[in-house]
């Protein structure tokens, strides 16, 4: 993405991309975004090469899940060229920081991917769960609407009541088959961040409670 990769060949470039077939595309990804290609007279035509280096990792993105998800090998050349030669050589010039992240320094970012795909994966995992132990419960299909309902359930009697409010909410665990795990997805998971104020502090107080309840399930 910078000026020295503008001495390198087509062949070089190709070679440099088969070191890390699966790191280095992710990385331009995360930042071709940042740089100011050279080629660029003005803001608009920033924006068009940087759709076209976009429309490339896209491209090559497809050819890669069909390279791995049927063995279609021979893409891999290809893979390589469009995803990373062809959107390096179109926005290649000075990085840039745009102020969206504080205090980032002038220099390439890693793939949030990565983290991002971990914490999806998890929260898969957390929501299967889930589901299975609703289903065991009597409580049904996790729907995300479901949830919702639930999580206000497990938080609002401590908002209400306080410590007192710990019994309703063990009952609701008790009647769900609901584990420890399985209200810290409902409180804390990535795709419900907006839960009620309290919910932090109710989450706190009721600690103890909930570690008596997952004993009490273990041993019934």
């Amino acid at each position: 993405l910078g000026f020295e990769g503008g001495h390198l060949s087509i062949p070089d470039q190709t070679n440099l991309m088969f070191q890390d077939m699966d790191l280095i595309p992710l990385l331009i990804q995360e930042n071709y975004v940042n740089h100011r290609p050279k080629v660029a007279g003005s803001d608009r035509q920033r924006m068009q090469i940087v759709a076209k280096a976009a429309d490339g990792i896209s491209c090559g993105d497809l050819a890669s899940n069909m390279m791995r998800g049927e063995g279609e090998w021979s893409l891999m050349p290809f893979v390589g060229v469009m995803s990373g030669v062809f959107p390096a050589n179109y926005v290649r010039g000075a990085r840039e920081v745009f102020g969206i992240y504080p205090g980032e320094g002038n220099f390439p970012r890693f793939a949030a991917w990565l983290g991002n795909n971990s914490s999806t994966n998890k929260n898969m995992r957390l929501q299967g769960d889930l589901a299975n132990h609703l289903r065991c419960g009597g409580g049904g299909q996790a729907l995300s609407e479901y949830l919702n309902l639930l999580r206000l359930l497990l938080t609002k009697p401590l908002v209400e009541k306080g410590k007192e409010g710990i019994e309703d909410i063990l009952q609701v665990m008790q009647s769900y088959g609901l584990t420890k795990e399985d209200r810290e997805y409902l409180l804390t998971g990535a795709s419900y961040k907006n839960f009620p104020p309290a919910a932090k502090g109710a989450k706190k107080q009721k600690e103890p409670a909930v570690r008596d309840h997952d004993l009490s399930l273990s041993l019934s």
